[in-house]
């Protein structure tokens, strides 16, 4: 059952048979190693991917005479996109407090979510659906929950139109890169050609992500946006790529950064939203993104500020702090430059001027 049925498919933790035993032990196995991500970065397909996956497993357990024990979201992760039960621990013969698990600690958590009180209009719509209370009843009566039951309960409500939603929408699996965009693939692979793992912040839809995924150099890349309607379309759209997507806030580095650390960050067209709308210290800024890295750091300077090209005869003003001297010195503090790169223009009144610049940083105590 763990071979050939729910392992193989992916949906519990691989296992393999080792040669160890001992006398109290006579069949010792191993498990894969997989990043563990909360559920407080995951978007509501996430949740609902997770809970279809456990009741998968349990039913296929159930056929041999087993079940899982737990149904909480803490044994569940997700990898290249799909979720995958963890705990072999859980798995027992005959079954346990598992429904009320799933209920208590998995859907009823996220249901909340869905029908959260600022959202009120929403709220009242959905209580009032006939088969949401028919189905509740049920559940709750006969603790038994189907597939198809949470397929309903945690369909995605339908989200307000986000800023930064279009951000990649013509960007797809078969959309050539840009100019810049094979540029700094193309450093990646020139500055940091032992790296196997990959975080990208504010990667919006993770069409980033997917280029690098298409070089084979990396075992995980992660792509992390606090848009969760960016990260809905980049599920979708580069869904069976080696990328993980997560829904968070970028710089709340204390409650994913360890979670996510990967051997290089990538923070493109993010600095200036940053220190510019955010009014985030440039100190705090890079403190913050060098959590995010065992080694590599490749972070967009953008001199213009934030020019976007709406209005191409003036820029935006500009703080007298605020150019690439300042923006090196402060560099500096935190990385190692390894290499500097415009990796962008923009005309200005009929000027060119430079508008994206790339910094490749190493992370100091890092040398070699």
């Amino acid at each position: 059952v763990l071979k050939g049925d729910i392992a193989d498919a992916g949906r519990l933790v691989g296992i393999r048979l080792t040669d160890y035993y001992t006398e109290e032990f006579p069949l010792i196995f191993a498990l894969e190693t997989l990043r563990i991500v909360p559920d407080s970065a995951w978007t509501f397909t996430m949740a609902k991917e997770a809970a279809i996956n456990m009741l998968v497993v349990d039913a296929t357990l159930r056929h041999y005479g087993y079940g899982l024990l737990d149904g909480h979201f803490g044994n569940i992760t997700f990898k290249h996109n799909r979720p995958v039960f963890l705990d072999v621990g859980s798995l027992v013969k005959g079954q346990s407090g598992f429904i009320s698990e799933l209920l208590n600690y998995a859907l009823m958590p996220w249901l909340s979510r869905k029908i959260k009180p600022r959202n009120w209009r929403e709220r009242l719509a959905f209580l009032k659906q006939k088969l949401l209370k028919k189905l509740l009843k049920i559940i709750m009566r006969q603790k038994t929950v189907k597939i198809e039951y949470v397929d309903y309960l945690l369909q995605k409500c339908p989200q307000p139109k986000t800023a930064w939603q279009d951000y990649h929408r013509g960007c797809t699996a078969e959309t050539a890169p840009t100019g810049r965009h094979a540029r700094i693939v193309d450093l990646v692979k020139q500055f940091s050609p032992e790296a196997r793992t990959c975080v990208d912040l504010a990667g919006n839809a993770g069409y980033i992500a997917h280029l690098l995924a298409q070089t084979g150099q990396f075992t995980a890349i992660i792509n992390l946006d606090y848009d969760e309607n960016a990260i809905e379309s980049g599920r979708e759209k580069f869904r069976d790529e080696r990328i993980e997507f997560y829904c968070a806030d970028t710089m709340l580095g204390a409650g994913i950064a360890d979670a996510v650390k990967s051997d290089i960050v990538l923070g493109l067209a993010l600095t200036h939203h940053l220190l510019l709308t955010q009014n985030y210290n440039i100190h705090a800024v890079l403190s913050i993104i060098a959590r995010y890295t065992n080694r590599y750091a490749y972070l967009e300077f953008c001199p213009l500020g934030m020019y976007s090209g709406d209005y191409p005869d003036r820029l935006p003003p500009l703080p007298a702090w605020y150019n690439d001297d300042w923006f090196a010195q402060n560099f500096r503090k935190t990385f190692k430059i390894l290499h500097r790169e415009v990796v962008g223009r923009a005309t200005v009144a009929g000027q060119e001027r430079d508008h994206r610049i790339l910094y490749i940083g190493q992370k100091l105590g890092d040398e070699q």
